[in-house]
């Protein structure tokens, strides 16, 4: 049997930039399940559009990872490719955009599944793949990307299934987009 849903009374917009077109922040007016209003936020990233999370393996089954800052949380921190999706691409064409614009790299992709990101406070979804038998782009597909060898973001480093998973228990490795993945992975006989 399914339960009362919270209701919205008003749509509130507190929050939206042309400068900033991946974001919009509503504090929604609510009715809730007992009858007693109150407010909800909602974030709305990238219009809806699901974004793209790249688990990257090479030939020896060894999981490719970049180093990168976030600025929200002031940390260096090892992760995989990511980015949001868009209404022009496929999930798999913007993995694979996704993919060679942060490491230079090209591969197979199998899609993992598509998860919601925070359902508690959004409705971003993420659609996971894992990118096989890894490869360099070569010249003609870095020109067709826009891409110059500079703008590769991070250089990738891959680890064994094993180094990663002891960096997870140490809390080296903190990232949800990472551990999901592998988790993924692992349901899908993949890893």
């Amino acid at each position: 049997m399914q339960k009362k849903k919270i209701k919205q009374i008003e749509e509130k917009l507190a929050y939206s930039s042309p400068d900033n077109p991946w974001i919009k922040i509503y504090y929604d007016r609510v009715m809730f399940p007992n009858g007693s209003e109150g407010y909800y936020n909602r974030i709305i990233e990238n219009s809806g559009i699901p974004g793209v999370i790249i688990l990257p393996v090479n030939q020896h089954n060894e999981i490719g990872l970049i180093r990168t800052y976030r600025y929200a949380i002031d940390e260096w921190i090892w992760e995989i490719p990511r980015g949001f999706g868009s209404e022009s691409l496929s999930p798999e064409e913007s993995a694979m955009k996704e993919l060679g614009e942060e490491t230079g790299l090209k591969a197979v992709l199998k899609h993992l599944g598509r998860l919601w990101l925070n359902s508690g406070m959004g409705n971003s979804a993420g659609d996971f793949f894992m990118a096989k038998n890894v490869k360099p782009l070569n010249s003609q597909e870095k020109k067709k990307l826009n891409l110059e060898e500079s703008e590769v973001i991070s250089k990738i480093r891959f680890f064994k299934l094993k180094e990663i998973e002891n960096m997870i228990k140490k809390g080296e490795i903190m990232d949800i987009f990472l551990i999901t993945a592998l988790n993924l992975a692992k349901i899908n006989n993949e890893l």
